[in-house]
């Protein structure tokens, strides 16, 4: 899934569970809601020609496309996040620490300027195979992609509803 569609599901998942519930149980409920996301299929790149990236890049080789993509999907999570807790006027309440949960698998994991050098970590090694786990690519790259594509849509639709 795009970071903007985890952010916002983890931010809706926050206002459902917010209230009196603690601060770490909405972080955690967005943090689990990134790897029940991730086991549905989906397409990482919607635009263009899907790259396959070999985890051992550097950055500068990666394809431009693909680390653009990245950057600014990343922004938009981070903006969508910081636009909805500014009009709820809660930059600590449930909505941000169920975005922010939902983010950080992918900040944590995919980032190459210091994934590569972490992942060799037992904690953050434990949490990269807990993430490849539900990503589970080979199968779903059977489904088509336009369905891969629309799943993103209806989660990130849904996401909006409840949030609005």
């Amino acid at each position: 899934m795009l970071l903007s569609v985890h952010t916002l599901t983890g931010m809706a998942v926050g206002h459902l569970i917010g209230g009196e519930v603690p601060t770490g149980v909405v972080f955690l409920a967005g943090w689990a809601s990134h790897y029940i996301l991730d086991a549905i299929p989906h397409s990482e790149q919607p635009f263009g020609k899907e790259e396959t990236i070999d985890e051992k890049w550097r950055i500068w080789q990666y394809p431009r496309r693909v680390f653009f993509f990245a950057l600014s999907d990343s922004l938009l999570a981070a903006a969508l996040l910081l636009i909805f807790c500014f009009f709820t006027g809660k930059l600590d309440g449930p909505i941000f620490w169920g975005g922010v949960g939902a983010m950080l698998p992918d900040l944590i994991d995919n980032v190459p300027f210091w994934s590569r050098s972490t992942r060799h970590t037992a904690i953050i090694g434990l949490q990269y195979r807990w993430h490849r786990f539900f990503h589970v690519g080979s199968w779903q790259e059977r489904w088509p992609r336009y369905a891969r594509l629309l799943t993103q849509a209806v989660v990130a639709i849904l996401a909006l509803w409840v949030l609005l």
